[in-house]
C-alpha cells in the first residue's frame, strides 16, 4: 500500500478550505490567512516538511479530541 505524502503547507491549505471556511465567522479566517502568511515567511522549512496521510490522520483525531470549549 503506498502512503500519500503532501507538505504541511499543502495540508494547512487544505485544512483551511475543507475544515476551516465552512465552520469559522469571517474574522476568525481572515486570523488563520494572517497566520498561514507569517508560517510561510518566517518558516518555510517547516512549511515544505513532508507529512504522510496516517500521521496527519493522527494529528486531527488528537486536535478533535481536545474540548473546543471549557464545559
Amino acid at each position: 500500500m503506498e502512503r500519500k505524502v503532501c507538505t504541511i503547507g499543502e495540508w494547512l491549505d487544505v485544512w483551511y478550505e475543507v475544515y476551516a471556511v465552512p465552520e469559522y465567522a469571517s474574522k476568525t479566517l481572515e486570523i488563520y490567512r494572517d497566520a498561514r502568511k507569517r508560517l510561510s515567511r518566517r518558516f518555510p522549512e517547516i512549511e515544505s516538511t513532508l507529512q504522510s496521510a496516517p500521521e496527519f490522520a493522527a494529528y486531527r483525531r488528537t486536535c478533535c479530541a481536545i474540548p473546543s470549549r471549557p464545559e
